[in-house]
C-alpha cells in the first residue's frame, strides 16, 4: 500500500442527459459528440425504434452510424453494443435511451421480477440473482476506453407557471426523477438536466466545473468544452477491460480444439451496424428444433451453451444473446442431433 502524489490525467468522457420527452436529448447528444470528436467516428445504439435516425439529414449534424438496439434489452447485450462500439474503432458511442436497460422488455426489473417468482416472491433474493449482470454492464459503461454519452427519460409531471412577460398562466412540462436505478449518476463526469421549454440545461453533477450554476442550450460548443478539459493532462494508464466470460479449457490430456477463424471486424468507413446479432427467424427457428427435441426453456438454453463450449464460444444467458454467425451454426447442429448434437459446425 502507498500513496502517491494526485496527477490530473486525461480521461474518456461519462456524460448522461436526463430529461422528459421533447427535452432535446438526442439531438444535444449528436451535436456534443461532433464537438468531443471533430472528424472523429459517432456510434448510436438506438433503442427508440429508429428513432435516432431521423435527426441524419438535419444542417449541421455530423455523419453517424446507427445500431437498432431491439428487445431484449437485457445489460449483458448492452455490454456487447458498447464493446462492439469500441471494437469497430468509434470514438464516441451514444447509448439512447439508457432507461430501456433498466425498465424496458428483457431489462433489470424484468429480470428481478422473472428471478422473483421463481423464489417465491423473495425480492432480495431475486436481485442478489441480477446483481451480478448489473454490476457487469457497469464496469462496461465506466471502463470501456471510449467516450460515452447517454441520455435517460425522466418520468414527466405539468406544473402551471405564470408567464412573467404577459401575466397569463400556461403549463409546463417538468422533468421529475429519471427512470433508472438510484445512485447511477456517480458513474458519470457531468449529468446534464434538460427542459422541455428551450431544451435549455443545467447541471445536477458536474466533475469538470465548466457548467456549474450555469442555464445554456447544449450543442457543438459543449464538445468542444469537454474536449479541452479531458485532453488536459497526462497520458491516462491503459484501463483494464471490463470482464468477460471465458470458455472452458480442455483438460492436459484432451487433444486441442481446432482454431477458429478470427471474426471480420467492420471496415473503419463500413456503413450499417456493429452488431449482427441472431434476426427473429433464427431465433424461432431455434425454439421450434428445441420443442420438437422435448426441451423447455432452460434445457435449450444449456443445449445451446453446451455447442458454443464446443466451438471455444462464450456461453451466453439467454438466445436473443446468439450472433448471427452462432445461431446459424447451432440451428445447423441441432438438425443434426438424434437427439444428442453429436457434431458441431466449424
Amino acid at each position: 500500500m502507498q500513496f502517491q502524489k494526485a496527477q490530473r490525467k486525461k480521461a474518456k468522457l461519462r456524460l448522461a442527459l436526463s430529461g422528459p420527452s421533447g427535452s432535446g436529448k438526442t439531438f444535444s447528444a449528436l451535436l456534443i459528440a461532433k464537438g468531443l470528436a471533430p472528424g472523429g467516428r459517432i456510434a448510436m445504439i438506438d433503442t427508440e425504434g429508429g428513432s435516432g435516425e431521423l435527426y441524419a439529414d438535419h444542417e449541421g449534424m455530423p455523419e453517424y452510424h446507427c445500431l437498432q438496439f431491439s428487445p431484449p434489452y437485457t445489460p449483458d447485450r448492452a455490454v456487447k453494443a458498447i464493446q462492439a462500439a469500441k471494437g469497430a474503432g468509434f470514438d464516441v458511442v451514444i447509448f439512447d435511451s439508457l432507461s430501456h436497460v433498466w425498465m424496458g422488455e428483457g431489462g433489470l426489473l424484468e429480470m428481478v421480477d422473472t428471478a422473483g417468482q421463481g423464489l417465491r416472491g423473495n425480492t432480495f433474493a431475486a436481485w442478489k440473482a441480477v446483481r451480478p449482470h448489473e454490476k457487469k454492464f457497469l464496469e462496461a459503461l465506466v471502463r470501456t476506453d471510449i467516450h460515452i454519452i447517454v441520455t435517460m427519460r425522466t418520468k414527466t409531471a405539468w406544473e402551471i407557471t405564470k408567464d412573467e412577460r404577459t401575466g397569463k398562466t400556461k403549463p409546463v412540462k417538468l422533468g421529475l426523477k429519471p427512470e433508472q436505478r438510484e445512485g447511477l449518476e456517480y458513474e458519470f463526469t457531468t449529468v446534464l438536466d434538460l427542459a422541455v421549454d428551450g431544451n435549455v440545461a443545467s447541471a445536477s453533477k458536474d466533475r469538470t466545473a465548466l457548467f456549474r450554476g450555469k442555464f445554456f442550450v447544449p450543442g457543438e460548443d459543449t464538445g468542444i468544452q469537454l474536449r479541452s478539459w479531458l485532453e488536459h493532462g497526462a497520458d491516462a494508464p491503459v484501463p483494464t477491460p471490463p470482464t468477460t466470460p471465458q470458455p472452458e479449457q480442455p483438460a492436459p490430456s484432451a487433444p486441442a480444439q481446432p482454431a477458429q477463424p478470427a471474426q471480420p471486424q467492420p471496415a473503419p468507413g463500413a456503413h450499417g451496424p456493429v452488431v449482427d446479432m441472431a434476426s427473429d427467424a433464427q431465433r424461432k427457428k431455434i425454439f421450434a428444433q428445441g420443442r420438437e427435441l422435448g426441451l423447455d426453456k432452460d434445457q435449450l438454453l444449456e443445449r445451446c451453451n453446451a455447442w458454443l463450449r464446443k466451438t471455444s464460444r462464450p456461453e451466453v444467458t439467454s438466445i436473443a444473446d446468439l450472433d448471427k454467425w452462432a445461431a446459424s451454426g447451432l440451428i445447423e447442429a441441432m438438425t443434426k442431433s438424434k437427439p444428442q448434437m453429436d457434431e458441431c459446425p466449424v
